[in-house]
């Protein structure tokens, strides 16, 4: 029922619940809505993808009629957020990364939103295709660029969860470990660099950098392996830090 307003929404799972207690049947019920999934169930069944396999089990053992600002609700809404948005895949640490970098969290409303050039058009096709949503990647002629959002209030809130914030630009922070596992950072690191990263080569060197603030610059540089030449310089560029590295 996610595409319907909050009332009517609420309406249909009235409604629902209705025919499955007058009919006494098993019903199976996909949903992206972790209210939702708390609301309606007796049993939640949280799915992994790439491949397509069964995380998680989770019990409903709230009593009905349920009450969405009971203790027993929110408390299960918050585990099973949490569940959900553990970085735990390599292509999670990826991806998030690439947000990082590139990704935009809305500050009024839910949407999460990922713009890249033209030649870039596959990568935002992979992106899709990692989100499993049926939404449409748009084609911005002003700007030459390739536009995918999507609104989802709950994966909003992994994102903030993980520090990917809305208006990141000025005040991006590294994650932590607990956001992200350090054995998976190094693919955090690969996701972020190809969405802010560059590497220029002449003559003299090949250079490598990327541009962040200097809080997350110097605490990425620390994560890096230790017997990476990590002899660098920070220089500020129109008030945001770019590390150059020449080879």
């Amino acid at each position: 029922f996610s595409a319907l307003d909050m009332q009517n929404r609420h309406k249909l799972q009235e409604q629902l619940i209705g025919v499955w207690k007058r009919f006494e049947n098993t019903i199976v019920f996909v949903t992206h809505d972790v209210d939702e999934a708390v609301y309606l169930a007796d049993k939640i069944v949280i799915m992994d993808k790439n491949p397509g396999r069964i995380a998680n089990i989770i019990e409903v053992d709230i009593e009905r009629p349920r009450k969405r600002d009971s203790k027993e609700f929110i408390a299960l809404q918050e585990t099973i957020v949490e569940d959900l948005s553990k970085i735990d895949t390599e292509e999670k640490a990826y991806w998030l990364g690439f947000l990082y970098a590139d990704g935009s969290v809305g500050s009024s409303d839910n949407r999460i939103e990922l713009a890249l050039a033209e030649k870039d058009l596959h990568h935002l096709e992979k992106f899709k295709k990692f989100i499993g949503l049926d939404n449409k990647i748009s084609y911005r002629e002003k700007t030459k660029a390739y536009r995918y959002s999507f609104k989802d209030y709950t994966f909003k809130q992994h994102l903030i969860n993980k520090g990917c914030v809305p208006k990141k630009s000025l005040i991006l922070t590294f994650p932590t470990e607990e956001q992200v596992p350090r054995e998976l950072i190094r693919h955090f690191i690969r996701g972020y660099f190809d969405g802010d990263g560059h590497f220029t080569n002449t003559e003299k060197c090949f250079e490598v950098g990327f541009i962040s603030t200097e809080e997350f610059i110097v605490e990425c540089l620390k994560a890096l392996p230790d017997d990476l030449n990590k002899d660098c310089k920070i220089k500020n560029v129109n008030d945001k830090w770019e590390i150059p590295k020449k080879y």
